[in-house]
This record gives structure tokens, C-alpha cells and sequence, in this order.
């Protein structure tokens, strides 16, 4: 899919953003008439375009990461939006997190589309097409506000500043979920199972699948959330690419794991990310970097190599903690004696790697989904490596969940199994006389963490207390050789109530609703 200018994006969206139509017709801003918009099928596709750009990703926030709400992460920033969140001290009037806002934009521009796409001068299958990538979108960013929120107003049509309908209520929760799953199901109907190399990004029938089977998922919905996972495994175009770290690597960018993913280009000629930069070790970035952390709770996840649970009360373990462990702890944390772009990391505090001016908050730094191939040139941070939102390994751990929960507990070990499998993990299979949910689990833990996926899980699942609201651990590195390692609090979170599971809507918005009838979400 070709990637556009992001100032000439950023010019559509103030020109075709607003609700009065005096802005479209002004000067010298444009030229363009709403009319004649939508006769230029050039500035269709753009308009297009800066739809997808703002579809959500971890980085497009890259020194504030959802993780870091988890047991995840841990931030190197005292004054992140992630520490008044762990810390709970937010409500609807200073909200760290406003995607209300952005995303409700991103729906009114998907309706402004869907109501003038047959207008458009095209055939009546690339408009077909575009309407189908469309659906997908905005379920897409009804999908997030659900998980953010909760319930929300269901809104289909673009509105006018006097439009009553600005107003429209909250709709059910089971209202919201079927309207999210219908805009799915317009979507399949649409929308090829996948592209030419010219349009390889694009929403594909896989993509709307894969949102339905997690939509259905996180509701509840069993049955439904299997037979849509099957609807992705049938297309047989998707598989599990061989090298876990290499998943996400700009080298690999559409590999046949990737479902969806939100496209990035490391120059001006499209949207660029600055995740390395922010991310990576200090001394490699000439940057205030190393901001998300993984933590202890997350790097004591990993098994052995033998499949058994690492144990810092074994003396031989502990005195080499990052030794013979699942292959995913070196492909997604940097730690002590790891080797990155060329160097031994040394994550002692002090180092260059840790400096005392700001260490890393845990003692490891991030490595998965970074590109270990990434140089700080001249003041430049930004990155291309594509964000992956839905890719296969997640469609199979949701897939095995859904059986489990159907009482297919064989089905759900097998294809948790296929994962340990892939070639490069190649963990020993878990036997069924230990499978239980837990190892379910923990398997979802290891395989997708660091993705955007754990908060919501946490959740789903009402687990607030003991992921959100218990003490996050990290390392302590003392002596030279050798070394000791042992496992320190640094953080103790604060899960104080129910409604913590949904963020509030940001006061402002409830404020431009008449006698603020905005309902807020529930317990704020």
C-alpha cells in the first residue's frame, strides 16, 4: 500500500476533518469543493489513507506503552500517564489516556467515506473494496473504544455541529459488541483474501476474521470466537514464521504470520515511528531512551529449556539467571550479557548501558520488536518497522482458548503446543496431564507480551488485583565475576477498584453533551 506524505495527510485531515463545510470550500487551504472531493480519485485514496494512519498502535506512544498498565512493563519516567494509572491517581478530569477523541475522529471519517464512496468515479469493485476496508477500520476503532470504555454511543453517519444525532446515547453493551461483529461481517463480504504487491497492507478478509474472532473472544462468545478463528485457518495463507524475533523485523515485514499490521517508512515519504529511539539502550541512541522496561514478573515467566518453571531458589539458576531459558526471554529482553549490535550489554547500574542519570527502571531493556539494525544518525530517531496487530500466533493462543472454554481441552493443548514448536522456540510440549488454563495462560503471557494485548486480557479476565495492583520486581546486579543477581521490588501498584477496568470518558466530552447526558463509564 503506498504510504503518503504525512504533512499531506495532515492537510487532508484539516481540510476534510471538519464538520462545516465552509472550511472545505476556503481559501487558500483548498481548492477543492466536498463535491469535487469526491469526484478525484486521488484524493479518495488519500482520504483513505489517513484513515489507516491513525489506526491504533504501541508505536505511535512509543515512551508510554500499554504494557507498563501490566505487570508488563515498568516506566524509566516519573511523570508517564502509565505511573498515574499504576498509582491510580486519575480520574474523568485529567484522564492519561484520551482515545475517546482521536478515535471518534477516525469513525466520523470512516462514515463521511462510507456515505459518499458510491459517488466516487471508480469501478464498482474498488469501490466495493475500499468500502469493506472502511468496515474494517471502524470496527476497528470501535473495538478499542470498547476496550477502553465500555459501551459507547453507536454513531453511523457523519454529523453536522447541529445535528441532534451528535447526542446519540450510549447503546447496550451486547449492542455494541453485534454492531462491531456486523461491520466485520460487511467487511468479509467485501474484501479480497489478499493483494498485488502494490496494495500488500491493505484490510484483507483475514484481517476482518481475525477482529471478529477477538471481539468475539473478549465478549464470551465461545462458539462464535472458534468458528471465526477457523474462517482464518482455512484460508491457508497464514502459517508461524520460523524465527520469533525475526517476526517483527523490518527484513521481514509481511511475513505469512502477519494478519494486519499499521505500515511504517523511515523517511518523509510516509508515517515513521520513533519506538527505537525511545526504546533502545542509551548508549546506542544518543537519546533519552530505554523509557519501557520489561520487569522481573515478565522474565521469570520464562521456562527452562527443559520446560520446568525457573526457580531463583535454585542456587545454579539463580547464579545464572538468563541461561538455558525459553528462547523468547533473549529474543524479548535485553538483560545482562546480552549481545546487541555488536556490543555485550552490561546492565550493572552505572554502566553506560545503565546510567546513573537515568537507568533502566528494571535492569533490562526492551528487545522484542526492535530493530537491532537501528543507527541514531544526526538528530534522526525515526524507525520503520511495522506494528503488527493481529498476526497468527495470537489467532491460534485466541483459537485454543475458546475450545478450552468449550470443553476441548485436547484441541486447545494441541495448538498451544504448535506454538512451543515453532522452530526457533522448539519448547518441549506441554503433556496433558498438566494442562490446565493456567498453562494456558502463561503461554499467552510469554508469547505476546510487549504487543497491547495484556491489559486487555487482564481485564477481560477481572484479574486487576493481583497483575494491576501487586508489587512489579526487577533485578539487582552486584560484584564483577562473578556477578550476583537477585530479585528486587521497585514498584508497588495500586488496583483500588472494579472500575479501573474501563478508563474514564474524559470530562470534556461528557461536558459538550446537553445536561450531561453522556452516561460515563461504569463506576466513574
Amino acid at each position: 500500500m503506498k504510504k503518503y506524505s504525512p504533512l499531506l495527510v495532515l492537510f487532508l485531515l484539516t481540510v476534510l476533518g471538519s464538520c462545516s463545510k465552509d472550511i472545505l470550500d476556503s481559501k487558500p487551504l483548498t481548492s477543492y469543493s466536498d463535491a469535487t472531493l469526491w469526484q478525484d480519485s486521488t484524493l479518495v485514496k488519500l482520504y483513505l489513507t489517513y484513515i489507516y494512519s491513525t489506526v491504533p498502535s504501541e508505536y505511535d506512544a512509543p515512551d508510554n506503552l500499554l504494557a507498563c498498565l501490566t505487570d508488563e512493563g515498568a516506566n524509566n519516567r516519573s511523570f508517564e500517564p502509565s505511573v498515574t494509572v499504576n498509582q491510580a491517581q486519575y480520574n474523568a478530569g485529567n484522564v492519561p489516556y484520551n482515545t475517546w477523541t482521536p478515535y471518534y475522529n477516525a469513525i466520523r471519517q470512516c462514515n463521511v467515506f462510507l456515505s459518499k464512496i458510491n459517488s466516487v468515479p471508480q469501478s464498482a469493485a474498488l469501490k466495493s473494496r475500499m468500502a469493506g476496508e472502511v468496515h474494517f477500520l471502524r470496527a476497528l476503532y470501535y473495538h478499542y473504544l470498547h476496550n477502553y470504555y465500555g459501551n459507547f454511543p453507536i454513531i453511523t453517519s457523519p454529523l453536522g455541529l447541529s445535528d441532534p444525532a451528535l447526542f446519540t446515547p450510549k447503546s447496550s453493551d451486547d449492542s455494541c459488541i453485534n454492531f462491531i461483529l456486523a461491520d466485520c461481517d460487511s467487511a468479509i463480504s467485501l474484501l479480497p483474501v489478499k493483494y498485488a504487491a502494490a496494495d500488500v497492507g491493505r484490510a484483507t478478509q483475514g484481517a476482518a476474521w481475525a477482529l471478529k474472532t477477538r471481539v468475539n473472544l473478549y465478549a464470551g462468545r465461545w462458539q462464535a470466537a472458534s468458528d471465526a478463528a477457523e474462517k482464518v485457518m482455512g484460508l491457508g495463507i497464514y502459517g508461524l514464521f520460523p524465527d520469533y524475533q525475526g517476526i517483527f523485523l523490518p527484513a521481514n515485514e509481511e511475513n505469512k504470520e502477519v494478519i494486519f499490521d499499521k505500515q511504517y517508512v523511515a523517511d518523509a515519504t510516509g508515517l515513521t515511528n520513533s519506538f527505537d529511539a525511545y526504546n533502545g539502550p542509551p548508549n546506542l541512541t544518543a537519546f533519552s531512551s530505554g523509557v519501557n522496561d520489561p520487569t522481573q514478573n515478565l522474565v521469570d515467566l520464562y521456562e527452562m529449556t527443559d520446560g520446568t518453571p525457573f526457580d531463583w531458589n535454585n542456587p545454579v539458576e539463580a547464579a545464572q539467571p538468563y541461561a538455558n531459558r525459553d528462547p523468547r526471554m533473549n529474543a524479548s529482553v535485553i538483560h545482562d550479557s546480552t549481545v546487541w549490535q555488536g556490543q555485550i550489554a552490561d546492565m550493572k547500574p552505572g554502566s553506560v548501558w545503565s546510567p546513573l542519570s537515568r537507568p533502566s527502571a528494571t535492569g533490562y531493556y526492551l528487545a522484542k520488536m526492535m530493530n537491532p539494525n537501528f543507527v541514531y544518525v544526526g538528530g534522526t530517531i525515526a524507525g520503520n518497522n511495522n506494528f503488527i496487530l493481529f498476526r497468527y500466533a495470537e489467532l491460534l493462543l485466541n483459537y485454543a482458548e475458546a475450545q478450552y472454554k468449550l470443553g476441548n481441552t485436547e484441541v486447545a493443548r494441541t495448538y498451544v503446543n504448535m506454538i512451543r514448536a515453532r522452530p526457533s522456540v522448539n519448547m518441549p510440549p506441554i503433556s496433558a496431564a498438566n494442562f490446565t488454563f493456567d498453562s494456558y495462560v502463561h503461554e499467552r503471557r510469554v508469547e505476546l507480551a510487549f504487543e497491547g494485548l495484556r491489559l486487555w486480557d487482564i481485564n477481560r479476565w477481572k484479574q486487576g488485583p493481583p497483575y494491576r495492583g501487586s508489587d512489579i520486581y526487577g533485578v539487582s546486579i552486584t560484584g564483577t565475576s562473578p556477578r550476583t543477581y537477585s530479585r528486587i521490588k521497585i514498584e508497588t501498584r495500586v488496583f483500588l477498584d472494579p472500575k479501573m477496568y474501563l478508563f474514564p470518558i474524559p470530562q470534556t466530552e461528557i461536558d459538550k453533551y446537553p445536561n450531561h447526558s453522556l452516561a460515563q463509564s461504569a463506576g466513574w
